[in-house]
């Protein structure tokens, strides 16, 4: 509960903090920008964007010239809006001059693949990073779960084994202890991993360890 990962926290940071630096891109945000753009295609694209930008310096909204003139048929309803994101998901050119701009002040013609662009950055939001602080308690919380799994599981392998040893078949003693078996493929001595399991080299070693005499492994 809480207090235990309170505990844990407490008595263990390194332990926790090494969780947090494990998965920090999960609590990191890139730097984003919210923009909208208006997209001119064919022969005379740089001439209607230029005098598109004429407009815009004499007072008209960016959002409506979009909705107006704007080729891109998924953003033009809604004025151009491209939402907010981070570098890397647009065209380069395009990331290039978004991340440059001033918010609220248009930029002049931007030509990418789809066409040429002009591009208004409406607002813009610096990379962050949640501190380890706030999400301490939470990954404690997750590596006392784990824990407690792990030894569940540990505790129902030795209870099948101890079914095994005292001569319950294996498939039978599994079912009573509501463990489920998996069958797998034939495989080789010479081959790194156990289909379905990948690279357990310890369950590989055992597996041929065993035989007919003794078919069951004593250990988990």
């Amino acid at each position: 509960g809480p207090d235990d990962a309170k505990a844990l926290v407490a008595s263990s940071p390194d332990r926790v903090r090494a969780l947090y630096q494990v998965r920090s891109a999960e609590f990191s945000k890139p730097e984003q920008v919210h923009a909208r753009h208006i997209l001119f295609t064919g022969d005379d694209a740089e001439a209607l964007a230029i005098s598109t930008r004429g407009r815009l310096d004499a007072g008209e909204s960016f959002a409506d010239l979009a909705r107006e003139l704007s080729a891109d048929a998924a953003t033009r309803k809604d004025g151009g809006d491209l939402g907010r994101f981070p570098r890397g998901r647009m065209m380069a050119a395009f990331d290039e001059v978004a991340f440059a701009l001033e918010p609220g002040k248009p930029s002049g013609p931007v030509k990418t693949d789809r066409g040429v662009h002009l591009i208004l950055v409406e607002s813009r939001e610096p990379a962050s990073q949640t501190p380890f602080e706030e999400v301490a308690e939470l990954l404690a919380l997750e590596i006392l779960r784990e824990e407690r799994g792990d030894e569940a599981a540990r505790s129902a392998a030795n209870a099948l084994i101890a079914e095994v040893a005292a001569g319950k078949p294996f498939v039978a003693a599994a079912d009573a202890l509501g463990l489920p078996v998996a069958v797998t493929p034939p495989f080789g001595i010479r081959e790194t991993s156990v289909p379905g399991l990948a690279g357990v080299a310890d369950l590989h070693q055992e597996a041929f360890a065993l035989g007919a005499e003794h078919p069951n492994a004593d250990r988990v």
